[in-house]
């Protein structure tokens, strides 16, 4: 019988339980898919080190939306955003009025500015594992690997932030 070769499997809306779980009748299908030399790679929006914590560090990972890809505990693919580009980001957030909070991800920390909004925090705890609040978002842009720029908006994202 002919197997795949890599399945990846999508979080929120699929794998995940209603309570952001994952399902205990997940952990038999790995294992079934591991002797049978099928790779099983969580894939997801979410930081690396979230998707890490969730399920240990023997599998392989698409994280941050495909930015950051890791195998067996190892980050082996990572695509950078240019600095400029952040930085662009950055500026045109300035004219946006509604309150929001920026993350600026690496492939290893997500970074937010340390006066975002409690709830902002509250939301972080859900999807980043590894975060550090700074003083100057944009003193972390150079040299920082930057891969992903996350925007969290209460009152709407798609509504407020998209335009």
């Amino acid at each position: 019988m002919v197997y795949p070769r890599l399945i990846a499997l999508d979080m929120d809306g699929t794998l995940l339980d209603g309570e952001s779980k994952v399902p205990e009748d997940f952990w038999p299908l790995l294992k079934r898919a591991e002797e049978l030399g099928v790779v099983i790679a969580p894939a997801s929006g979410r930081q690396l080190a979230t998707l890490q914590d969730q399920f240990g560090n023997d599998l392989s990972f698409i994280a941050e939306n495909g930015t950051a890809i890791a195998h067996q505990g190892k980050i082996i693919d990572v695509s950078v955003l240019p600095d400029d580009a952040v930085y662009r980001i950055l500026d045109a957030l300035q004219s946006v009025t509604v309150e929001h909070d920026v993350v600026l991800c690496t492939p290893t920390v997500g970074y937010v500015s340390e006066d975002a909004n409690p709830d902002t925090f509250t939301q972080l705890e859900k999807y980043y594992y590894s975060r550090e609040s700074v003083a100057e978002l944009r003193s972390m842009v150079e040299g920082s690997d930057i891969i992903k720029v996350a925007i969290y908006c209460a009152a709407g994202s798609e509504e407020f932030i998209a335009p």
